[in-house]
């Protein structure tokens, strides 16, 4: 046994950059509980680099509403949730991200900068992918995370993880009896909408992306898994463009479907818990008398024939969230 001075995966954690935006379209939405937009402009992301995704899934939404009578402040919180901790002030001009939960205020516009990998050397023997070769342990985030990790905020929890969200367990998860049916389209704030392949070729599950409604015709999400050389910022949106990426994706052949959580979603670790976190606990006591230094999610590959090939095996981390002088979230 090798006696190591870390954990293995204790260089799996997050890091993040804020992204620029450029000045874009105005668009109209209605008023929120009464309470007109100011203005709302569809602003690109700038720098950004993704040769997968529609150019839409690289612009993000301005909401702003101005200065506020205490009326209209106390029913924009509620319309967008009321999570904020932002404090009323008759001197201040307010936007939508000023009454978001302090997690989703911290992660917008964004860009997750994931760590390198880490590789577990004489791990060949154990029973997840590749098969026969030192297994590889990566910290990345996708839509179906960060619509759990939005879900959670909206039910009060202030707790952040940064994670892969297995979309076979999330889609499993919303079927069953945590969540409560809601037709095609969220209601409220915290509600979630997921968007699924109606294409004839069928897979294990036919889910494509979640996001949650945050109010006032806005939508909070993360695009695309966060890859090497093809970035996606976590965002507002509104449904055009929101949509309009899975439109392209799918050539137009989805469906949506929405839900809200009826019980207070268990931290992310349960919920996404890998089976091998049992295996590599013990290899890494074993070979470096170390604990492991991290939670692992499970990520299933799906085979051509719609079944599951395997299972890898990817990290949780968690990621403080503070609270500024204006009383918005921030990343720690």
């Amino acid at each position: 046994m090798k006696v190591s001075s870390q954990s293995p995966l204790q260089s799996l954690k997050p890091a993040f950059r804020p992204v620029a935006t450029a000045p874009g379209q105005d668009v109209f939405l209605p008023a929120v509980g009464g309470v007109p937009y100011q203005k709302v402009e569809i602003r690109t992301f700038q720098g950004m680099q993704n040769n997968f995704l529609d150019p839409s899934a690289l612009t993000t939404v301005e909401a702003t509403f101005g200065k506020l009578s205490a009326d209209q402040f106390a029913r924009l919180y509620q319309e967008f949730g009321g999570r904020s901790q932002v404090a009323y002030d008759a001197n201040r001009s307010y936007s939508a991200v000023d009454f978001l939960p302090p997690a989703l205020q911290a992660l917008v516009n964004q860009d997750l900068q994931p760590p390198a990998p880490v590789q577990l050397p004489q791990s060949q023997n154990l029973e997840m992918l590749p098969h026969e070769e030192d297994k590889t342990v990566d910290l990345t985030a996708n839509c179906h995370a960060t619509a759990y990790e939005a879900m959670a905020a909206y039910q009060g929890d202030t707790h952040l993880e940064i994670f892969n969200g297995e979309m076979i367990m999330m889609d499993d998860l919303v079927h069953g009896d945590k969540f409560q049916s809601l037709g095609d389209k969220p209601q409220k704030a915290g509600d979630l909408v997921q968007f699924y392949d109606t294409n004839e070729w069928k897979r294990y599950t036919m889910l494509l992306h979640s996001a949650v409604y945050v109010g006032g015709g806005l939508y909070f999400e993360k695009p695309n898994t966060e890859m090497e050389g093809e970035d996606s910022p976590y965002r507002l949106a509104t449904w055009e463009t929101l949509s309009k990426p899975v439109q392209t994706f799918s050539e137009g052949k989805f469906e949506t479907q929405a839900f809200r959580p009826v019980v207070q979603l268990p931290q992310a670790a349960e919920t996404f818990a890998s089976g091998m976190q049992s295996e590599l606990e013990q290899w890494s006591l074993s070979q470096t008398g170390q604990p492991l230094g991290a939670s692992v999610c499970q990520s299933l590959e799906q085979s051509l024939g719609g079944g599951l090939r395997g299972e890898y095996a990817t990290a949780l981390a968690p990621q403080a969230i503070l609270i500024d002088e204006t009383g918005r979230g921030k990343l720690a």
